[in-house]
């Protein structure tokens, strides 16, 4: 279904996660300290071996493969070249291993938390993500194709985590109304629904710039990176919406559900402490 399967890379995450999380929290930091300074190294090296070069030499079929082939002729290509295919869940490894576990210590901290503790983290967690990494990012959508391993795998989670600590805030904003509006509904029914919207903002994405659909990705190359935020942005307003809808007649997102009624605890009681 899509580019290079990232939902494949995360499960192999979770299942390295699932023992660390079980560790001390020092432990843990020393994990998230040497997975994020493996990803920093190999990111770095990356780097130096694409600067003076141009990268996108080597891809030129493969971008005619997506601004110009159908649908069926990439499912031929990822099949044809699932190793190359599989190159980014294998890289992103470290770094999704270092967030996994700071998602586990902000919990653990209370960074999600009304509390003022959880405030003070939370804005650290935007300076350093929307203050910082967020421009930084912007100049590196500039800085050409040599540093496409920073654009994308290193600064962007940094980024992730401000906008983290913002929407934590928003959501944690106290009530000037008897219900919430519809930011806060929005917010809170994508998190409820999570994987559902992001495969459906993947599908739509995909349908809006792959050459099968409109292939704005090709026709609108030049008016980087600002065409990509308003399609971001208009997805967005497109989810928020669908997903309370959806959550007025359900508890959960449909994929959310398929994957509940798909899992069957090995043990009653845990059967009874999943309802």
């Amino acid at each position: 279904m899509f580019e290079f399967d990232i939902l494949m890379g995360y499960a192999v995450v979770s299942v390295i996660v699932a023992y660390l999380v079980r560790l001390r929290d020092r432990a843990v930091d020393r994990w998230i300290a040497a997975m994020a300074a493996l990803h920093v190294l190999m990111v770095a090296v990356g780097t130096l071996r694409l600067i003076g070069t141009d990268p996108r030499a080597d891809f030129d079929g493969r971008t005619t493969l997506f601004t110009r082939g159908s649908w069926a002729d990439q499912v031929e290509a990822r099949i044809h070249d699932w190793v190359a295919y599989r190159t980014e869940s294998i890289f992103i490894v470290p770094m999704c291993v270092a967030l996994f576990l700071v998602g586990v210590r902000l919990l653990r901290a209370g960074a999600f938390e009304d509390t003022p503790a959880g405030a003070r983290l939370r804005r650290i967690l935007m300076i350093a993500g929307l203050c910082v990494a967020a421009p930084l990012n912007l100049l590196t959508t500039y800085a050409g194709p040599s540093w496409f391993l920073v654009n994308r795998y290193l600064l962007p989670p940094i980024v992730a985590l401000g906008l983290l600590g913002l929407i934590t805030t928003l959501a944690l904003r106290p009530l000037t109304r008897a219900e919430p509006g519809a930011m806060r509904r929005g917010l809170t029914a994508v998190g409820r629904t999570c994987l559902s919207c992001y495969v459906f903002q993947n599908l739509v994405a995909s349908a809006l710039c792959y050459g099968w659909g409109l292939g704005l990705a090709a026709s609108l190359a030049d008016l980087r990176p600002w065409w990509t935020l308003a399609a971001w942005a208009g997805i967005c307003a497109i989810s928020m919406p669908l997903a309370a809808g959806w959550l007025r007649r359900f508890d959960r997102g449909p994929l959310e559900l398929l994957w509940r009624r798909a899992y069957r605890p090995p043990h009653p009681a845990l059967e009874a402490a999943d309802r």
